[in-house]
């Protein structure tokens, strides 16, 4: 009997395996013919006199050193210019421009799980051209850094180490030059998924309560630290999150007190909202995919516009799109519909300042892609790509001139 159900588990098994399998090569099937179609009707690129400037982090392949490229987007017609390429280091995967538009940093995502090699955290000044050049790096204290951050004065910069299980913080001076690490911490624990078999800090950030928020995917826990001048103090605060979540990135709304929290292995974004006490309280959990789909999720990026109007995360594994919701005045999240990212693994995406538009990262397709955002429901529209990037997987958009 027990080798009948085994023969009948491998058999079951294979089929929900082949049904997956051909599900998502219809998918990328899918997105290639879309892609195809904007390709042949999209114009050239024309510049306005109102067009947003981005920087993009990629993953380097060997040999390359300009992982930092600058694009420039005319809003009007949502198409984009390649418009140069700065040295970077190995794996600029994630950036954070400070509000003053004079100072990049960088996470280089290299070093291993194990720890055993550290990767590094670069900073670069922009001149009035927008151009970049590197002052220094430091090491990031731990392995395959992921993350970078600026706390809410932006006098700091904060790193998490992925492979590390770490974060750790930074000074850095008036010529962008940054200090070694003024503190680094170091979880522990695990998870009941495979890929939880030691903490992985993907996110840090500091909230508006002040608190230093670390999304830990290994631990299945968001910790909460308090900032002393540039060093993070060790605690035993944090929030959990049901078993095998997987917390990898999170937003806070920007009035009220409650933050959405995206969990890359059970595919939910899951609210909570600090109580008058200081506690953050669950609020509500929803899916980012619609429920007849079962296929492997792999969520990345969550974004909310300026106004908290709509949130956005997006989905990877098989299905490479974006979720949209709608933020009512209480903060609960509704549904809106999904999007193709209109390309293969969406690793992060990026809000315009003046939340007209919502431009992806497609790490496995090259290609970026631009979406107008639909002022009444937040619906993503009149896609346009461009398509000469290789391996982009983050984007940020320069702030507003001030």
């Amino acid at each position: 009997m027990k080798v009948e159900f085994y023969i009948f588990s491998l058999a079951f098994g294979s089929i929900l395996m082949g049904a997956c399998n051909q599900r998502s090569e219809q998918n990328n099937s899918q997105i290639k013919a879309e892609q195809q179609t904007i390709l042949k009707q999209q114009g050239a690129f024309e510049p306005s006199e109102n067009d947003l400037w981005m920087l993009i982090g990629s993953y380097t392949a060997a040999g390359v050193t300009e992982g930092i490229h600058k694009v420039r987007l005319n809003p009007e017609t949502g198409l984009m210019q390649r418009e140069n390429s700065f040295l970077s280091g190995n794996n600029p995967s994630y950036l954070a421009i400070h509000r003053n538009n004079k100072y990049v940093f960088a996470v280089n995502e290299i070093g291993s799980s194990d720890d055993l090699l550290h990767g590094r955290i670069s900073s670069f000044l922009v001149d009035e051209n927008r151009n970049l050049t590197r002052v220094n790096s430091q090491s990031a204290e731990g392995g395959a850094p992921c993350h970078v951050d600026f706390n809410r004065d932006q006098t700091y910069v904060f790193v998490a180490n992925y492979g590390g299980g770490s974060v750790s913080s930074y000074a850095f001076n008036l010529e962008g030059k940054l200090s070694s690490a003024q503190s680094n911490l170091a979880y522990s624990g695990q998870g009941p998924h495979k890929n939880q078999n030691k903490p992985h800090a993907h996110f840090i950030t500091q909230l508006k309560s002040q608190e230093i928020a670390v999304c830990d995917l290994g631990t299945d826990a968001i910790h909460l630290h308090e900032l002393s001048g540039s060093r993070l103090q060790p605690t035993e605060r944090k929030i959990s999150l049901p078993p095998g979540s997987g917390p990898r990135h999170l937003v806070e709304h920007p009035t009220l007190p409650i933050i959405y929290v995206l969990n890359e292995l059970s595919g939910t974004i899951i609210s909570f909202e600090q109580n008058d006490t200081g506690e953050y309280e669950m609020k509500e959990e929803l899916s980012t995919v619609p429920n007849d789909q079962i296929e492997r999720i792999d969520c990345a990026a969550i974004k909310i516009t300026s106004d908290g109007r709509f949130l956005y995360a997006s989905n990877r594994g098989d299905v490479s799109n974006i979720a949209i919701y709608s933020v009512d005045v209480t903060g609960n999240l509704t549904t809106q519909g999904h999007r193709s990212a209109i390309g293969l693994t969406p690793r992060d995406f990026a809000i315009s300042p003046d939340n007209s538009v919502l431009v992806v990262a497609n790490q496995h397709s090259d290609n970026l892609v631009s979406f107008r955002i639909n002022q009444q429901n937040g619906l993503l529209e009149q896609p346009a790509i461009l398509d000469d990037l290789s391996s982009p997987v983050c984007v940020k958009f320069f702030h507003p001139d001030y």
